[in-house]
């Protein structure tokens, strides 16, 4: 089973649900800005991914961090920061089976759900 991780409003997850609708593929979706984040989530995450890889950067909350936090980030004010403010992990994060992948591509996409 396709898991897709992410929030429900945002356009990446939209479209990467759309992507998967459209090819038939069966897919569960966690929203967990609704459903909530926890620590043991976020270290499987961090089992796949390095930490700069999930957190996302380019965002607004990420831009609204103070500086204290952004320049003495560590695993685990990165692991607190994921836990009470979702939107800052990079979506859509998609395991299928034992393979997982961050942020669309359709490429991805693809070689991901071929396995």
């Amino acid at each position: 089973m396709i898991t897709v991780y992410g929030i429900g409003n945002c356009d990446t997850i939209r479209k990467t649900l759309n992507w998967l609708r459209e090819h038939q593929l069966e897919f569960e979706f966690f929203d967990y800005k609704k459903k909530g984040i926890s620590t043991e989530l976020i270290n499987e995450f961090l089992a796949h991914f390095e930490m700069d890889e999930l957190l996302n950067r380019r965002g607004t909350t990420w831009r609204k961090q103070p500086d204290s936090i952004k320049n003495n980030l560590t695993r685990k004010i990165a692991i607190t920061l994921m836990c009470s403010q979702p939107s800052i992990i990079k979506r859509p994060i998609i395991k299928n089976k034992n393979q997982w992948s961050i942020g669309y591509s359709t490429e991805t996409l693809e070689s991901l759900l071929a396995t």
